[in-house]
């Protein structure tokens, strides 16, 4: 594990500064105290005390789902579970136990990465006037509301050694989280306001700290195990001599796109919607239909149609809720909610967008309105 020097410390004090500059025999002291730790399943106590910055990201500023925690945990932590995470993403890669269009949080990897299949797909679809349907997915709160049996459980799915669950009950069972406040944090505040000072998180994978990442993976990971299963119609794109890449699915952390082709498109995308909007339900996670989008390039005689040529045709994403009226458990649909449409040339002039795979606005701006021009001609 690394730790950048000039880094926040935690609540200790301690930063790394301070670890690099004791002597040598400190590391064989620090590699005993890893080892107990990884034996015995059980943290230190002064690992127990997290302090938490919430940082605006936009919005009103008296909502608290505007704003993102950043978790400063004691180092000494950080170095442990780093060695840790940086052992099973090894391994994981090296075993290919990993979807390969799951790339979330790794070394050299970034959006572009998921970003180039989906424009791969559509160009080749446009060029080759082929159907394509296509969703941008939008999770709500995705890495807090994970229930901890659920992370545990996607992290058993793919052979965690059972210390690391342990060790994770351990700090989720001991572990409390001061607020840092313009006075002060709410820990030492307690006693002049008569309050705890402190809170306990209960659910999700842990914003913030080094093994929060690596726990929101293999959630990931489940729901896109059930988007592969239930491809029907992929995007069949061509390599030369070699055998043709199917492309019907993009991910990055909690971004994704679902895709489908050919004249059954669109009920194939949404057999695939469904089904990883119904293991989204199971794990406790929720779909932001409202704020889902979604795509098709629609050819007809040659010719391109335009969203206005096809009003009647619609995606929905279906709702559930678990009735317990019965004495046991059962899922029941509910209302479908509707996905809005873009139109091909309204999705292009999304400056942004463009402007974040280009690096530079004015590229982008040049870009699109030659796309622009050339799409009055289709």
């Amino acid at each position: 594990g690394k730790i950048a020097k000039r880094k926040a410390p935690g609540y200790s004090g301690n930063g790394p500064d301070l670890y690099a500059a004791l002597p040598d025999c400190w590391v064989t002291w620090a590699v005993k105290l890893c080892n107990i730790i990884q034996h015995s399943q059980v943290t230190p106590h002064g690992w127990h005390i997290d302090m938490v910055h919430y940082v605006h990201k936009g919005g009103a500023d008296i909502g608290l789902s505007n704003y993102r925690p950043l978790v400063l945990v004691e180092v000494m932590r950080k170095v442990f579970t780093s060695i840790i995470t940086d052992r099973m993403r090894c391994d994981w890669g090296r075993l290919h136990i990993l979807d390969d269009c799951n790339p979330g949080f790794q070394a050299g990897r970034t959006t572009a990465n998921s970003i180039y299949p989906v424009r791969t797909a559509a160009e080749f679809c446009l060029q080759s006037k082929q159907d394509i349907a296509m969703m941008l997915d939008d999770l709500k709160w995705c890495f807090d509301t994970p229930a901890n049996t659920v992370v545990e459980l996607a992290l058993m799915r793919l052979g965690t050694p059972a210390f690391y669950a342990n060790m994770l009950g351990d700090i989720d069972m001991h572990s409390v989280k001061t607020t840092i406040t313009t006075a002060g944090l709410t820990v030492d505040l307690a006693s002049d306001t008569s309050c705890e000072g402190t809170h306990r998180q209960e659910h999700g994978t842990g914003q913030g700290t080094v093994e929060g990442p690596l726990n929101w993976i293999p959630v990931a990971d489940m729901v896109i195990a059930v988007a592969r299963a239930s491809s029907t119609e992929p995007v069949c794109i061509p390599t030369g001599s070699g055998n043709p890449t199917l492309i019907d699915r993009a991910w990055y952390v909690d971004d994704s796109s679902l895709m489908q082709s050919g004249e059954s498109a669109l009920p194939a995308l949404a057999r695939i919607v469904n089904m990883t909007g119904l293991m989204y339900y199971f794990l406790g996670l929720e779909r932001r239909a409202t704020k889902c989008l979604w795509i098709w390039l629609r050819w007809i005689d040659g010719e391109l149609q335009r969203k206005s040529q096809r009003e009647h045709e619609k995606l929905s994403c279906k709702t559930w809720l678990t009735k317990w009226d019965s004495g046991a458990p059962a899922v029941t649909e509910q209302q479908e909610v509707t996905v809005k449409e873009y139109d091909y040339d309204e999705e292009f002039r999304h400056l942004g967008y463009t402007a974040s795979i280009i690096g530079k606005s004015s590229s982008a701006l040049r870009d699109l309105s030659g796309i622009a021009q050339r799409a009055k001609h289709v």
